[in-house]
Parts: structure tokens; sequence; C-alpha cells
């Protein structure tokens, strides 16, 4: 997909980060979430990239209202 955007021009920003999350996941991020724990703590304990937990934080946001 890179290769194909670079010929386009286009940039696909945060193409590296995973978006994928299963209900377990997104249980337990929210019970981590309401229980105060930080962004960083949660994503070493799902084991996930920083961004990919910040922008979950977003969605859920969102989704949520």
């Amino acid at each position: 997909m890179k290769r194909r955007a670079k010929q386009t021009g286009l940039y696909i920003a945060c193409e590296e980060l995973n978006f994928f999350w299963s209900k377990g996941e997104l249980d337990y991020f929210e019970f981590l979430w309401k229980q105060g724990v930080s962004i960083g703590e949660i994503a070493k304990d799902l084991e996930r990239n920083y961004a990919e937990v910040a922008l979950l934080v977003i969605d859920r946001g969102v989704v949520l209202q």
C-alpha cells in the first residue's frame, strides 16, 4: 500500500498502526479507563502502541456520546 500511495502522491496517516480491537480488548480498555488508568499504562497492559490507545480514547468518546 505504501508503494501505491507514493506512486499516486497520497499520504496515508497512521498506516503502521493497528486499529482492530476485539470485544474483549474493548471491554478491558473501558474497565481500565473508568478506573482512571493512564493511556500509557493501558497501552503497556494491552501491548499496544500509545497512539492506538489514544485514538481509541477519542473514538470511544465519540461513539459513547
